[in-house]
């Protein structure tokens, strides 16, 4: 008895520690531990998919390397050994790989309270207060960013941010920017802007470029949650930055935006994804970073330059951040 006692507090502790955002309570943590098994799996704690799937009334269906979470109008797919998954048939990265023992699947607790949870409940993301969103045009100044053939991210980014305030303003947003003109700003400069004006939501817009020329899409991260490796990387770091205060609703935030933006526009779909920017690192309350596109490729570039391209893409970002503040609302 006084063992099993110490096994528990010992992984009540696990979560504190970890996920220091992904609680709502200690009933919270003794609800999850009460109904859901977990296991050690290369030092990392996991979650039975099972025990997920009956605690939120959904169904898993097992494959030999694949398993589904589904019901409700919601569908997970994993696949075992990887970091890559599908919600609603969007494309999402997950923290740590899918685990299998005999013939049940496991995903890990971070991932459960930081991805599933704050997707199939609203119980798993926090109320706050959505006035004022600060809106940061990458790059500017000195810092071209990247380059297309005819465009400079700068100025498409400063372009697609005009107009995202605009529609934001007409929501009833109070908007501030990080740069309004092209200026030079340190990306330290960016976050203390976004914690100076109190901001309730940031998000920050970029273009992309590579290499591989038929590289193309849209992508969306949001903060890597404490404990946990980003997407292209597989170490876990267990830093705490101000950006992690709002672990779960950077990823609600993340998705509400993507979705929207692939919905609509239906442009490749390279997913939502974490990572530790230096701009969502220092913010104080939940952030987004945007990929809007590839300078690098002839389609993307075309579109990126577009006046009327750049207003969809700034009705589809406003579209999410709605969609995100009814899922934040008080109950």
């Amino acid at each position: 008895m006084i063992r099993r006692f110490f096994t528990l507090l010992i992984g009540i502790l696990f979560l504190f520690i970890a996920c220091p955002s992904g609680l709502n309570g200690f009933s919270d943590v003794g609800a999850l531990y009460a109904k859901i098994r977990t296991a050690q799996i290369s030092k990392i704690q996991y979650c039975n998919l099972n025990d997920i799937a009956a605690l939120h009334g959904l169904k898993v269906v097992r494959g030999k390397t694949t398993c589904s979470l589904s019901g409700k109008g919601i569908s997970f797919k994993f696949t075992q050994n990887k970091k890559y998954a599908t919600f609603n048939s969007l494309s999402i990265s997950i923290l740590f790989p899918v685990a299998k023992g005999g013939s049940t699947y496991y995903i890990s607790t971070l991932d459960y309270r930081n991805v599933i949870q704050p997707l199939i409940s609203r119980a798993g993301i926090r109320s706050h207060s959505l006035k004022t969103i600060c809106i940061d045009p990458g790059h500017g100044g000195k810092d071209q960013g990247a380059r297309g053939r005819v465009y400079l991210e700068k100025n498409i980014t400063l372009a697609v941010a005009k107009k995202l305030g605009a529609q934001l303003k007409k929501l009833g947003y109070r908007v501030v920017y990080t740069r309004y003109s092209d200026a030079t700003l340190t990306l330290d400069n960016r976050c203390a802007l976004n914690n100076k004006y109190k901001a309730n939501l940031f998000i920050s817009l970029h273009c992309n470029a590579t290499k591989n020329k038929s590289i193309r899409g849209i992508e969306t991260f949001c903060m890597t949650p404490t404990g946990a490796p980003s997407t292209y990387d597989s170490k876990p770091r267990y830093t705490r930055y101000p950006g992690n205060a709002y672990d779960r609703n950077n990823f609600r935030l993340c998705q509400d935006i993507h979705r929207t933006l692939i919905a609509t526009l239906k442009p490749t779909d390279r997913g939502t994804k974490h990572a530790r920017f230096a701009v969502l690192r220092g913010v104080t309350c939940p952030g987004v970073l945007l990929e809007l596109g590839f300078l690098s490729n002839y389609t993307d570039e075309k579109l990126l330059g577009s006046s009327v391209y750049q207003d969809k893409l700034a009705t589809q970002i406003a579209k999410g951040v709605v969609r995100y503040h009814q899922a934040i609302k008080k109950k």
